[in-house]
């Protein structure tokens, strides 16, 4: 070093020098604004994955505010349905099959969780390397795929039906029947029909085989799941889940501002 004061050229800094050993060459230490940029660079990268995972996952933007940070349990039943709900959003996904069901009065929280766990989901996966593994191919976060796909029963109905014009419902049927996690908001509030049940087994019975995590919630009663679905589909929903959440008490809606 010649005693000369140099300045990084990005930030105008001093740069700072130093001898590891007394035999070894001065070095230049590397300027904080490298680090400073790399931990930018990660916070957007971050930013931007989340953003794409959210529109990926059809999550509505009403329910991107929904977390578990701000459901508040008002009796036991929803205290235990928080901490469950909690405890799956934060699993291991490359191994597992674990189904979690919300049966419960209207407004009593369960779209709310299934928010929740989205959003666990996709912050997890966003900033931590090994979870992200799980669910981004090779090439980055621009082929991303979304950990989870939310989707309300009718909208399901509906978007195979439309589809079927451009024979693109087998497409759609297969997003729900492949995708990571999917959750099933308000499973049972559409009519009864033999076409209906046929469309959830085909899902749930594929789901089940290659035992790929999956989140009900529905107003209706366990025993009524099994009139409304028939036999087949109830049998591959009590196979998965083992401990079914059964929500009581009074609705949440127009108490709560998110």
């Amino acid at each position: 070093m010649n005693g000369n004061v140099e300045y990084c050229p990005n930030c105008g800094r001093q740069l700072e020098y130093f001898q590891p050993t007394p035999i070894c060459k001065v070095i230049q230490r590397t300027c904080v604004c490298y680090y400073e940029q790399k931990e930018k660079e990660l916070a957007t990268g971050t930013i931007r994955a989340r953003e794409h995972m959210r529109k990926l996952s059809g999550l509505p933007i009403g329910y991107i505010e929904k977390t578990f940070d701000n459901f508040e349990p008002r009796n036991n039943d929803e205290a235990i349905c928080k901490s469950l709900s909690t405890e799956f959003a934060d699993k291991d996904y490359s191994n597992t099959g674990l189904w979690f069901v919300m049966a419960g009065t209207v407004g009593t929280g369960k779209t709310h969780i299934s928010a929740a766990i989205i959003n666990r989901m996709i912050d997890n996966c966003a900033i931590d390397e090994n979870i992200a593994r799980q669910f981004v191919p090779l090439g980055g976060f621009g082929n991303i795929t979304p950990p989870c796909k939310y989707i309300r029963c009718t909208d399901l109905i509906a978007g195979v039906k439309e589809r079927m014009v451009d024979n693109t419902a087998t497409d759609f049927e297969t997003i729900c029947k492949n995708t990571a996690v999917l959750i099933l908001d308000d499973f049972g509030v559409t009519r009864t029909t033999e076409w209906n049940q046929d469309l959830f087994y085909r899902i749930l019975d594929h789901r089940y085989i290659n035992e790929k995590p999956t989140v009900i919630s529905t107003n209706l009663s366990v025993e009524e799941l099994k009139s409304a679905f028939g036999e087949r589909t109830y049998d591959r929903i009590k196979d998965m889940c083992k401990l079914p959440v059964i929500i009581t008490g009074e609705s949440h809606r127009g108490k709560e501002k998110s």
